[in-house]
């Protein structure tokens, strides 16, 4: 994704870990931020789903700590947001529906303005 995004402005990153482990997911979070061209600005949507909260919970740590020394990062906290009021997901629990969508949405501009 990245080679294909122009330099300035905001990436705006929101993955949920598939099969993921916290330890490989912080290289993964490692290699978007290296690979991050300069002047490119992260948002990073924290990831959230119902059946493994507590594994979320530490990609969203491993989220923190691998993009707290980016000079422009930002962290989208839906995670905090969607297991406060988990009717902004369809019923499997991972895709947001349509209120959910546009909250999610204007969370992403609130922190990328």
């Amino acid at each position: 994704l990245i080679p294909f995004v122009e330099p300035g402005g905001w990436l705006v990153m929101q993955e949920d870990g598939g099969n993921e482990t916290p330890g490989s997911y912080r290289e993964f979070v490692d290699g978007i931020v290296y690979d991050l061209p300069d002047g490119r600005c992260l948002a990073w949507v924290t990831p959230f789903h119902v059946e493994h909260e507590e594994r979320d919970a530490a990609f969203v740590e491993q989220i923190r700590e691998g993009i707290a020394a980016q000079p422009c990062h930002a962290i989208v906290e839906w995670a905090a947001m969607v297991s406060e009021d988990p009717d902004l997901y369809l019923v499997d629990g991972l895709h947001p529906g349509p209120f959910g969508a546009q909250t999610l949405a204007d969370m992403v501009e609130a922190v990328t303005g």
